[in-house]
């Protein structure tokens, strides 16, 4: 009779271990890392940043932090969302500092969030490979109720173009379509002009129209300034910008 009941709690814990194991790997199973989704939400995209920018100035310094990729991952309400970036770090008096491949895990809950950095060279591949077990967080951070509409957009795609000419003018000068690079020769032709562009760009947007088309939105913008902008957007954080 011992034995008998020696085999069956032998068999209880054998079965046990065999239910976790399941359990485990449903667990890893709920994030299909096949359905890896760039991130193209404008709306997700500048609440993201406004987040992290909020912690990023003091007094003497501000940091604005810009997302140049991201993609994401589901499993249930949590998303966590992989983002490569740049830093342009203004020290007033100074010229702006450009710091590249800033990354960043940062996950949403309905309504709560919370990020950190990574150290990667590739979010992709970091999301990839990133456990499906550690997407689950608890935190008390309360994600803004922003909502942005397709005109912040577009200020925001004009700024980060106009902000890039003082801190980057090679990234600058590859934003800009091929007939505006008949206009400005070289990304050192763009920056010495960049006073002149400023006086006459405007971020703040008074009307647009937009052409949707199948793989591209092309965005015919008029400034405060009444100068005329034109957007080639295939995403969010892939565009190319000319003035007329």
């Amino acid at each position: 009779m011992k034995d008998k009941n020696v085999i069956i709690a032998g068999a209880l814990f054998i079965g046990l271990i065999i239910v976790y194991f399941i359990l485990a790997s449903i667990r890893n199973a709920a994030v299909d890392k096949s359905k890896i989704q760039k991130l193209n939400d404008f709306n997700t995209y500048l609440t993201i940043e406004e987040v992290i920018n909020s912690s990023n100035s003091d007094e003497l310094t501000e940091t604005e932090y810009v997302i140049k990729d991201a993609y994401y991952l589901k499993d249930g309400l949590v998303y966590a969302y992989f983002l490569n970036g740049y830093t342009i770090t203004t020290n007033f008096g100074s010229e702006p500092e450009y710091n590249d491949n800033i990354n960043y895990i940062f996950k949403i809950d309905g309504i709560t969030y919370m990020y950190e950095p990574i150290e990667t060279s590739d979010v992709y591949e970091y999301a990839k490979e990133y456990n499906a077990e550690n997407i689950a967080f608890e935190s008390e951070n309360i994600l803004p109720s922003s909502e942005y509409t397709e005109k912040n957009k577009l200020e925001f795609q004009i700024s980060r173009f106009l902000d890039l000419i003082s801190a980057n003018k090679d990234e600058a000068y590859n934003m800009l379509s091929d007939n505006e690079k008949e206009t400005f020769a070289s990304p050192e032709d763009l920056y010495s002009q960049k006073d002149s562009l400023l006086n006459i760009v405007s971020p703040n947007v008074k009307e647009f129209s937009v052409d949707k088309k199948r793989k591209k939105n092309i965005y015919d913008i008029t400034d405060i300034n009444d100068t005329n902008i034109k957007i080639y957007e295939t995403d969010i954080m892939n565009y190319t910008i000319e003035f007329n």
